[in-house]
């Protein structure tokens, strides 16, 4: 058979088409954009859910860094911070093993040094004030500073009591004014004072550490939080950095650095809760059962409205192909109307019911949900509402290309036989009457 150069007629068939259906079209766009707004919101709750949990979990563990090596020397963090696999690293110390203000018996505080680049990651959020610069200057948690009985705005002046070594009960005695005040953590009962890269130079000498010794002593030792590019096999990944930096993963080992990945980021699907999981599965069956049967719906009375039409199409020579690629054109045109309208609607939507849901659950503190701005959640709720159109569209398309021109004549024009009248002495009951219009297609 000879190829015929008809795309353009098909794409103008359909184009006119669509234009004449202008009631089937804004119908279907309103089915298509709802459909895909089930999708959006049910992907916004379940990604937000996840995010939220990580994100508390994160808290508790003291920050969303992938990984951390503990207890390094300045020595050891310098080898390791060129591996290639690690994407950004942030060396925090320990400034003193304890702080002994009499104020911070109930709940303790910790003194420590935290690159600036370090706060988002560590969730140290500035309400008033600015990071230290200064070697005298700090970031106070405002309910240390309550307990201090200071107000809590910057120009404090406060006087910590270090215990600068665990085996050593000598307190050391600083004074520092107050440049930043930082939220309090809810996820974590203590307090933290954050000294400056000024404080670590001046005081460098005392907080050099040489390595681990019995005394138990971590005062001076880098943390090293880690991040690479992805959180999948964070142990993997941090045990070859270390191997390949030229240190064992063996403890006992004389060149032994210890390591753990983020438990925020860990899951080995052990504690996978299957009802949860049942759920989703089932919301998204139920979703696409609906929205196919919405779309299948306003699709399938559209072509047999216009069943004369296409088989007039038959008759001067368009095949079944070109048919349904004529009313799949159309449902593609009447999708990219209709999905991002449900996509953007189901966002807002699955953000507004998260933290209801979540709140109700009682173990997210309020106002602490969130719904990521991630772009699975609209590639996933456009590819499944994409899914269920094409699927609802398949069976009216296949009805119009199999029609044949003699078919489609007798489906608008045809007389049907007259039936015997039929006598009953129960009348024209309304249930009867619904039972026989249901019955007729």
């Amino acid at each position: 058979m000879r190829k015929v150069k008809n795309k353009e007629v098909i794409r103008r068939l359909s184009d006119k088409s669509f234009k004449v259906n202008k009631t089937r079209n804004l119908i279907a766009v309103a089915a298509i954009a709802l459909t895909s707004m089930l999708f959006s919101a049910l992907f916004s709750v379940g990604i937000g859910t996840v995010y939220t949990f990580q994100r508390q979990t994160a808290r508790q563990s003291g920050g969303d860094a992938h990984g951390v090596f503990k207890e390094l020397t300045q020595e050891e963090y310098e080898k390791l911070k060129v591996h290639p696999l690690i994407k950004e690293s942030m060396p925090c110390r320990l400034v003193a093993d304890y702080v002994r203000n009499p104020e911070f018996l109930k709940r303790h505080a910790e003194a420590w040094y935290y690159p600036e680049e370090a706060y988002p990651h560590c969730f140290i959020d500035i309400i008033e004030g600015k990071a230290p610069k200064a070697a005298d200057e700090i970031l106070l948690d405002e309910t240390s500073m309550e307990l201090l009985g200071l107000p809590k705005e910057p120009g404090q002046i406060v006087t910590l009591d270090l215990q600068l070594h665990n085996y050593d009960e000598t307190i050391t005695e600083r004074t520092f004014t107050v440049s930043g005040v930082i939220k309090s953590d809810p996820a974590l009962d203590v307090g933290f004072a954050l000294v400056s890269q000024a404080y670590v130079e001046k005081y460098a000498q005392e907080l050099e550490y040489k390595g681990q010794d019995d005394t138990g002593s971590t005062m001076g030792a880098i943390r090293m939080d880690v991040i690479f590019s992805n959180s999948l096999g964070i142990q993997k990944k941090l045990d070859r950095v270390l191997t390949e930096s030229g240190f064992s993963t063996e403890p006992g080992d004389d060149n032994y650095i210890a390591s753990n990945a983020n438990w925020a980021y860990v899951s080995d699907g052990a504690d996978t809760d299957l009802t949860t999981v049942g759920a989703v599965a089932g919301a998204l069956v139920l979703i696409l059962i609906t929205g196919y049967l919405i779309i299948y719906n306003i699709f399938r009375i559209s072509i047999m409205k216009d069943i004369r039409y296409y088989g007039l199409l038959k008759t001067i020579g368009t095949t079944g192909r070109q048919i349904k690629k004529i009313i799949r054109r159309q449902a593609l045109k009447l999708s990219v109307i209709g999905i991002p309208i449900g996509l953007l609607a189901g966002f807002f939507v699955g953000k507004a019911l998260l933290p209801a849901i979540l709140n109700t659950t009682g173990t997210v503190t309020r106002g602490e949900t969130q719904v990521p701005v991630n772009p699975v959640i609209f590639i996933g709720a456009a590819a499944f509402s994409l899914v269920t159109i094409f699927i609802s569209t398949g069976h009216p398309a296949r009805l119009a290309a199999k029609v044949s021109p003699i078919e489609a004549l007798r489906f608008t024009e045809g007389k049907r036989a007259k039936k015997k009248g039929k006598r009953s002495s129960g009348g024209g009951k309304i249930w009867r009457m619904a039972l026989s219009n249901l019955g007729r297609s």
